[in-house]
């Protein structure tokens, strides 16, 4: 072989090999199909407080229920592991997101059905109700999945 043969020859390799390699690097070019590089993610789900300002101001939590249990505040969640260390976390929490909102993650679930419940600060219940979540993605895409959000559920309150 001529040695501008064999140099012709190392770069066409030289071009395949690298070409091979930007191809399986690729998530979005890549022969195997697309990469998901999202492990995972958090959906939510929005709780609108409707009622009169002191009933609404009158909320010290919200409680979201489905099959799988009940969400807790981060407060309520210090106070577990402060009385029980190392106890179980809840799958779902919720947080105070505005006077009359809140937002309750739940992981990676999307709870067909759930039970929302305000309550005052002494545990009386001002306001429930159940509702079924309509959830869409927000995020990610078709093909690997992506955070999802529910259109909000309405609670009634009523002051105590």
């Amino acid at each position: 072989m001529s040695p501008t043969r064999g140099a012709s020859a190392r770069a066409v390799i030289v071009a395949v090999v690298g070409a091979v390699a930007m191809l399986a690097l690729s998530a979005c070019a890549s022969p195997f199909g697309q990469a998901c590089t999202a492990i995972g993610w958090i959906n939510s789900l929005d709780v609108r407080l409707d009622g009169t300002p002191d009933a609404v101001a009158g909320v010290a939590w919200v409680e979201l229920c489905d099959d799988s249990g009940c969400s807790k505040t981060a407060e309520q969640v210090r106070a577990m592991q402060t009385a029980t260390p190392g106890a179980a976390l809840p799958l779902y929490q919720a947080s105070a997101s505005g006077a009359a909102s809140w937002n309750v993650s739940v992981g990676m679930s999307r709870p067909a059905q759930v039970t929302v419940t305000a309550y005052a600060a002494d545990a009386t219940v001002l306001g429930a109700t159940a509702a079924t979540p309509e959830w869409a993605r927000v995020g990610g895409s078709e093909q690997c999945g992506g955070p999802g959000a529910a259109a909000p559920i309405m609670v009634q309150v009523a002051a105590e």
